[in-house]
């Protein structure tokens, strides 16, 4: 009786033997059809492993890509470059606030949330600032809301700049 064993792509085979190796599969000779069956099974598997790979990765480049909207959103305001941070806001009209005379000392997230279709995103940042005629050091609490735009492949701010008092 021949056995032949398939072990990493590769094949041994042994005469009245029995070698015995984890999760190994044999096929012998009279058991065709069952090996053309486990062959499908597998490939089937992998394709399956394949496309929802593929889905995952989608996911998880808007998730990058929010992380790296955020950064540069935050960056544009401690840095007093306000035109570039209302470049991130999608509605012209949230974007109106006056920023002069506005420095802010910290921009720290605080929690960030992603919707289930990875398409809305909420985040809260604690923002710490003063105005330039009075040093007074404050601090506020920023709800921000992010949506996705499909067509544009960008995350826009939909909550606009936060209000300073």
């Amino acid at each position: 009786m021949s056995c032949i064993i398939y072990f990493n792509s590769m094949k041994y085979t042994s005469k009245n033997e029995q070698i015995l190796f984890p999760y190994v599969s044999r096929a012998n000779k009279g058991h065709a059809s069952t090996s053309l069956f486990f062959a499908k099974l597998l490939s089937l598997c992998i394709c399956l492993v394949v496309l929802s790979g593929c889905a995952t990765l989608a996911e998880k480049e808007k998730a990058e890509a929010l992380d790296e909207t955020t950064t540069k959103y935050g960056t544009a305001l401690r840095f007093g470059y306000i035109d570039v941070a209302r470049s991130f806001i999608r509605s012209p009209e949230k974007s109106m606030g006056d920023l002069s005379g506005i420095k802010i000392t910290s921009y720290e997230i605080v929690g960030k949330e992603l919707s289930a279709d990875k398409l809305q995103a909420q985040q809260v940042v604690e923002i710490q600032y003063y105005y330039t005629d009075n040093l007074i050091e404050k601090t506020l609490q920023d709800v921000q809301i992010w949506k996705y735009d499909v067509s544009k492949e960008r995350w826009y701010l939909h909550s606009g700049l936060p209000v300073f008092k």
